[in-house]
């Protein structure tokens, strides 16, 4: 009789990425734009994923024009992915395209950055992929990004973490390369930062 595979749950490290919004001028490097938290937690049958559950919570924003998120799978086709953009290479997912209205203000002012004024909010998003793919969705492969003049625009101003390119609807600039590193001054426009949640329930302090 046929063995049944049993699904597993992979769940990544937690990362908090943090943006600039002026790309591809220089910012002022508060990188506080856009403060937001990403987990993902991959649903395996065998060797292959079916799912990719992303689970985020955005923090802040310290920008005063409207912040949109999304996410490029790199090296997995638009194909592949139910409900992915449109006119894209590779799989790309909207997150969301107003960070302040989503935090719950209606104005274009800061929020979250010097003090807590709008409670932070959690919410996921699930990736289903029409055929399970090899491998896993994780830091390597997913490529988080904003985007500052909306994502309906012909070629929209996308920021991206140093290393990861711009989806195939990105704005180009002679400023910066395509890894989103200027030319002229070597800084960018982003930060990942892994973080690991400790719980101390299970902890057998010395005595």
């Amino acid at each position: 009789r046929r063995q049944r595979q049993m699904c597993i749950r992979d769940r990544t490290l937690p990362y908090t990425y943090l943006f600039e919004d002026n790309w591809p001028a220089t910012g002022d490097y508060d990188m506080n734009d856009l403060v937001i938290g990403i987990q993902i937690n991959n649903k395996k049958i065998g060797d292959k994923t079916e799912s990719a559950k992303i689970i985020y919570t955005l923090y802040a924003t310290g920008a005063t024009k409207q912040i949109g998120v999304g996410f490029q799978l790199d090296g997995i086709s638009a194909s592949a992915v139910s409900d992915a953009e449109q006119g894209q290479t590779n799989a790309v997912i909207q997150l969301f395209s107003d960070a302040h209205s989503l935090l719950g203000s209606s104005e274009r002012t800061p929020i979250n950055t010097y003090k807590v004024t709008m409670t932070p909010v959690e919410n996921e998003v699930t990736i289903n992929f029409n055929t399970p793919i090899d491998g896993v969705i994780n830091v390597n492969n997913f490529n988080l990004f904003i985007v500052t003049n909306g994502f309906d625009s012909d070629r929209r101003n996308e920021v991206h973490i140093a290393g990861y390119k711009g989806t195939d609807k990105a704005a180009s600039s002679d400023n910066s390369t395509v890894d989103y590193v200027s030319n002229e001054t070597g800084l960018m426009w982003a930060l990942s930062i892994p973080s690991q949640a400790v719980s101390y329930t299970h902890l057998t302090l010395p005595t």
